[in-house]
């Protein structure tokens, strides 16, 4: 049996910090997820998807990233 990869979408939101911070804090958890096994890829997610009003930096949506686990080592 084949699964599909499962897609994820990360949006950090923290009233207290500054859009700087957050996106900083963004980039950071990135460069963890991509440490570890099983992820087929992550990456912050692009404009080009984004609802009108977005805010973005670079062509890349602030605060926002995507991810990609294949099912059978979501668990771990």
């Amino acid at each position: 049996m084949s699964a599909e990869n499962i897609q994820l979408t990360i949006t950090l939101f923290d009233s207290q910090l500054e859009e700087e911070e957050l996106q900083i804090d963004t980039q950071n958890i990135l460069s963890e997820i991509k440490k570890i096994d099983g992820f087929q890829k992550a990456d912050l997610m692009p404009i080009e998807t984004a609802q009108p009003g977005a805010k973005s930096i670079g062509g890349f949506l602030v605060r926002v990233l995507t991810a990609e686990i294949n099912p059978k080592n979501f668990k771990a």
